[in-house]
């Protein structure tokens, strides 16, 4: 008779004969419970080892994935192997009435709580936006519920807009999104960008004023916010009031977009006595005498870059703006 031996040095007569086997008793279920346990109390390297051997078991058990998911394990296998068995997402946790969740972007910067088979739909798309694979995430959002039912949905059909640079589809992607609690500070920022896109400086500019307002010294959209600010002031006249945005932009990323070129242009042109920060921006390549060596165009042009308005894929890895280790569920 074959014999195994789990990872905590149990021995189960026939394991290796249950593979694949599915129930309450189970080795992949009793794997499973193991990880729940583990992930609970902290134990965050023996949880992985018995989710992994949960869906070794039982490759097939989404919420072993979502185990490994929680823990920032290899999330995109994990979350491609939810979807694939989506249709026993939530089975062990229904099963053994425990509950488990992850996090996953919505978009680039906002991160909902996954948790349902709605979140698991979502999460599949945005994983395809932030791949940059537009005939797949057309895919993804057909498949979701329709964009008037859902405000989460409708901002990944923003996204989606902001992508292809659809202006006039984020402008109105957007209009209904700005006061969301959870995604009101993308809306603005998208929605504002859009109308200096279009030219449509004077109704930017409460957009991202208010947007900018609500958005906390930590978060990353700080910066885009601050730039595309600074735009719509430069397309209405107040070229005073772009300047302190562009110099905030360029202390933190001097080749964020063309502020370097905006920030030197406003400077020389205007006669503002910033004299360290044209020092500044001359060693990043702009002189008085226009573009040199090493710099980047002026213009709405992506600067040296392939990505949408300098905007970086999921940024800070595997384990996100909440910090490296997983939280516990409840």
């Amino acid at each position: 008779m074959l014999c195994g031996r789990d990872i905590l040095g149990a021995r189960f007569v026939g394991d290796l004969m249950d593979i694949g086997t599915q129930g309450a008793g189970a080795p992949a279920d009793l794997a499973w419970l193991r990880g729940m346990d583990a992930y609970t109390m902290g134990a965050y390297p023996q949880a992985e080892e018995e989710f992994r051997a949960a869906v070794r078991f039982d490759p097939g058990m989404a919420d072993g994935w979502l185990g490994l998911h929680a823990l920032r394990i290899d999330t995109t296998t994990a979350l491609l192997r939810m979807y694939r068995h989506r249709d026993r997402f939530g089975e062990q946790r229904a099963r053994h009435r425990r509950a488990l969740n992850s996090w996953y972007w919505l978009g680039w910067w906002v991160q909902p709580v996954l948790e349902s088979p709605r979140d698991l739909l979502l999460a599949h798309a945005s994983h395809w936006l932030d791949g940059r694979h537009v005939p797949e995430l057309d895919r993804a959002l057909a498949g979701l519920p329709p964009v008037d039912t859902d405000p989460q949905v409708r901002f990944l059909h923003a996204c989606r807009s902001y992508l292809v640079k659809d202006w006039e589809q984020l402008v109105r992607c957007t209009e209904q999104l700005v006061d969301d609690p959870m995604l009101g500070i993308e809306a603005g920022l998208f929605g504002g960008m859009a109308r200096v896109r279009l030219e449509m400086f004077g109704q930017a500019e409460p957009l991202l004023s208010a947007a900018l307002m609500r958005c906390r010294s930590e978060q990353p959209q700080r910066k885009e916010l601050r730039y595309w600010l600074a735009r719509a002031h430069e397309g209405t006249g107040r070229s005073a009031a772009a300047l302190p945005l562009y110099r905030a932009v360029h202390r933190v990323d001097p080749a964020f977009m063309d502020t370097s070129a905006r920030l030197a242009a406003l400077v020389e042109g205007d006669g503002f006595d910033e004299s360290a920060d044209l020092a500044a921006v001359t060693l990043t390549g702009f002189g008085s005498g226009g573009t040199e060596a090493g710099a980047q165009p002026e213009g709405d042009a992506l600067l040296g870059t392939d990505l949408v308005d300098g905007r970086e894929s999921w940024p800070v890895g595997e384990a996100g703006l909440l910090g490296d280790e997983p939280v516990p569920g409840p």
